[in-house]
């Protein structure tokens, strides 16, 4: 009869132990969870604001001519380098310098005639990796009037 009662606190512990465990595994589980919701909420917040530049930049070609002078008065953080337009922004996306730049907008824009195109692409440099691709094609007025009918 000693026997079994002294295996009673031997089985409380190994149960304790148990239960234990459980609470470890269900914490780690909820700590990855939460780590990968964190990660989400952040790409999904780059996702939202590189939309959102994207719009900007083709809301300003589509209202201006395209040159270099009315784009960068539009949109001041714009530089024109080599056929391009380019924008560094840091990780709290404000504009700042390439060397200190997180993330890039670059667009090559090709005016001809009445059709004015771009290829915008807004890129996470520390990850190299694509945010955001947008494909833009206006037509425009080369100076000449609507009459009306």
């Amino acid at each position: 009869m000693k026997r079994s009662g002294s295996r009673r606190p031997s089985l409380f512990l190994i149960e304790l132990i148990i239960v234990l465990f459980f609470f470890m595994l269900v914490c780690a589980v909820c700590l990855r969870l939460f780590a990968l919701a964190d990660l989400t909420s952040r790409e999904s917040k780059d996702l939202s604001i590189s939309q959102n530049l994207a719009q900007s930049f083709a809301e300003a070609l589509k209202g201006s001519d395209g040159s270099p002078q009315e784009m960068i008065r539009l949109l001041p953080e714009l530089s024109y380098i080599g056929q391009q337009y380019r924008s560094w922004y840091d990780s709290s996306w404000q504009p700042c310098s390439s060397e200190d730049a997180v993330y890039s907008l670059d667009a090559p824009v090709e005016i001809s005639g009445s059709l004015k195109t771009a290829a915008l692409t807004i890129r996470d440099l520390r990850r190299e990796k694509d945010l955001f691709q947008l494909e833009l094609t206006f037509y425009h007025q080369t100076g000449k009037e609507d009459k009306p009918l």
